[in-house]
């Protein structure tokens, strides 16, 4: 498939036909050829902005890297990132003006799930454009256009289920989710897993976002005294959950595990961080590559340079496996670069990461980290690669 052309392209390139002279058609088209573009849609402003800017910055990283090595097929990469605001309609404004006016060669997105479903629409117009979706989310997403690096409730629920269980003897189970299809969908993949593991699911609830209010909630865990209490919630109410928990003094009987908490959250809790369980496929601590990575990054961005974490860290090695794969194709071309991308992969500060493609989902190493006094993940336990199981069919 050929890249579409700019309107400003077109419009010079009539200007010159029309005047019958050759010397402007020239220039554009040589200038452009200098430089690559990607788009990407990160969580700038909204309920999401505290991991925004460490998206922002994971995919500028990513850049600067390639940049250094070459850049793309002997150009320069640039990308223009674009904010979503957390909200699907600017989101979906967002795509519209990165696909049809800044002429993008691929589109990265570290979003929610409803912006997700919206800028999707805009892909699919386009039809000429992959979208990578960066985001730990609830599995199911499928697209010809899309290709998705981000946990999902197989890579975290998965592996840590028969480990816990095994390790400490326990086998009850607490689901606790706010009310939509993330937790909902992960409360599923929970409920199968511990049942295959001879576990117990002792108690389910699901509540409103953005609830502060969790007194029901520990009284029906203080009374039913599960081993586990599974949180799958936005961090703000998995802070508040956790500080109420740990007032009740719950943590001394019951170990907490959130899929969905990065370090801001982690300091926000305070005292009742410690213990804390978090399953992903990111900690700075993780590996001696993790830490080198820690290192490069600040030394790249800057020593205040937003800290990455296992949201943003997803945006930075798609942009790395894009690039691989169009250097593999030799060519931007939509349709050879798609073919491209399960035939490479990325040696990354977790490890290897790369693209099923039976699925266009991402193969992650898993780790499981203990929260120490002092906010910092300790690594308790790290899995390798994880596949992402059964999402689509291509």
């Amino acid at each position: 498939m050929s890249r579409k052309v700019s309107g400003l392209s077109r419009a010079v390139a009539l200007g010159t036909l029309w005047a019958g002279i050759g010397l402007g058609l020239l220039a554009g088209p040589a200038a452009a050829q200098e430089t690559i573009r990607i788009g990407a849609i990160a969580q700038l402003s909204g309920a999401a902005a505290f991991l925004g800017p460490s998206e922002k910055a994971a995919y500028e990283m990513a850049v600067k890297e390639i940049n250094e090595a070459g850049g793309v097929l002997g150009k320069t990469l640039e990308v223009i990132v674009a904010d979503s605001a957390t909200n699907p309609s600017t989101a979906n404004n967002a795509a519209k003006r990165l696909l049809g006016q800044e002429n993008v060669v691929a589109l990265f997105g570290s979003t929610t799930s409803a912006s997700r479903e919206a800028i999707l629409p805009v892909v699919r117009r386009d039809g000429d454009t992959l979208f990578f979706y960066n985001a730990i989310y609830e599995g199911r997403a499928c697209d010809d256009l899309m290709f998705v690096m981000g946990e999902v409730p197989e890579n975290q629920i998965a592996p840590i289920v028969p480990y816990l269980q095994e390790s400490t003897g326990g086998k009850s189970w607490f689901f606790v989710g706010n009310d939509y299809n993330w937790p909902q969908n992960t409360a599923e993949v929970a409920r199968q897993v511990i049942a295959e593991h001879e576990g117990e699911l002792v108690g389910e609830t699901l509540v409103p976002i953005g609830t502060t209010d969790f007194a029901p909630i520990l009284q029906d865990i203080a009374g039913k005294k599960p081993n586990f209490v599974l949180l799958v919630m936005l961090p703000s109410d998995a802070v508040a959950f956790m500080r109420q928990f740990h007032n009740q003094g719950l943590h001394t009987s019951t170990t907490a595990i959130a899929t969905l908490v990065e370090q801001s959250a982690i300091e926000a809790m305070g005292p009742a961080r410690e213990g804390l369980l978090i399953p992903a496929g990111f900690f700075e601590e993780s590996t001696p590559e993790a830490k080198a990575f820690g290192e490069r990054y600040r030394q790249l961005m800057g020593e205040d340079a937003p800290r990455q974490n296992f949201i943003s860290i997803n945006g930075y090695e798609s942009v790395h496996i894009w690039a691989r794969a169009v250097e593999k194709a030799g060519t931007t071309d939509t349709a050879a670069v798609a073919a491209a991308i399960p035939e490479v992969s990325f040696e990354g500060p977790r490890g290897p990461v790369s693209y099923s493609a039976k699925t266009r989902h991402a193969t992650l190493p898993i780790f499981l980290a203990r929260i120490a006094a002092d906010g910092t993940p300790e690594i308790e336990k790290a899995f390798g690669p994880v596949d992402a199981g059964p999402q689509c069919e291509f």
